[in-house]
């Protein structure tokens, strides 16, 4: 390991929330690392694979709405990144 992280690394608000979730393997990123606002909303999933992005990565604004929503295949992304055309389908579909 030479001093590199390794395994399961998580943080906490002062508030005593969960604030990171991350998986390090040799150093790396690796599996699905997730953090939180200090409100305890859930901001981010990222899934890792040797330290570089891979699957599905979804970010959100505090407020719960969609920041960015892509799939990371073979190095590439498929899928938006910003909020342009990301669409919140439960606000259209279900709004009273």
């Amino acid at each position: 390991m030479n001093g590199s992280k390794e395994g399961e690394y998580v943080t906490w608000w002062p508030n005593g929330k969960k604030q990171l979730h991350y998986f390090f393997k040799d150093g790396e990123y690796e599996g699905c690392c997730r953090e939180w606002n200090e409100q305890g909303t859930l901001i981010k999933v990222a899934n890792y694979k040797q330290g570089h992005e891979e699957g599905w990565q979804q970010l959100w604004y505090d407020n719960g709405k969609i920041r960015a929503n892509y799939i990371i295949k073979n190095g590439r992304r498929f899928g938006l990144l910003g909020t342009k055309n990301c669409t919140n389908v439960s606000d259209s579909v279900f709004r009273k």
